[in-house]
């Protein structure tokens, strides 16, 4: 099973989710990043299946939005994700904090 339907299937949330304006946005795409990440078994992830939670973070924000796997490998090339950079693999911990920092900045 690759990362992105390993995701999708155990990753359930709910597609009508907005999120509550009067709290802190922040917070909320840490919450998200975190239950989908949390939610599958993977304990390292490939730039492939960072990119996979990134796309499922924006359909659940409700932003029509997608990015390309090769957007998060050249990053990790250039070492904008902290990690093992040579075999390309991250843990959970770098993952949503990577992914945090790039939906707060992106998720507009």
């Amino acid at each position: 099973m690759n990362a992105e339907t390993e995701i999708n299937e155990t990753v359930n949330v709910d597609p009508t989710f907005e999120p509550d304006e009067t709290e802190d946005v922040t917070f909320e795409i840490v919450d998200i990043v975190r239950s989908l990440v949390e939610a599958s078994e993977t304990t390292t992830w490939s730039p492939y299946a960072i990119h996979v939670v990134v796309n499922r973070c924006f359909q659940v924000m409700g932003i029509e939005k997608k990015i390309p796997p090769q957007m998060i490998y050249q990053y990790a090339k250039k070492g904008m994700l902290n990690g093992t950079k040579d075999t390309l693999r991250f843990t959970t911990e770098e993952t949503v904090a990577f992914v945090t920092k790039y939906l707060n900045k992106n998720a507009k």
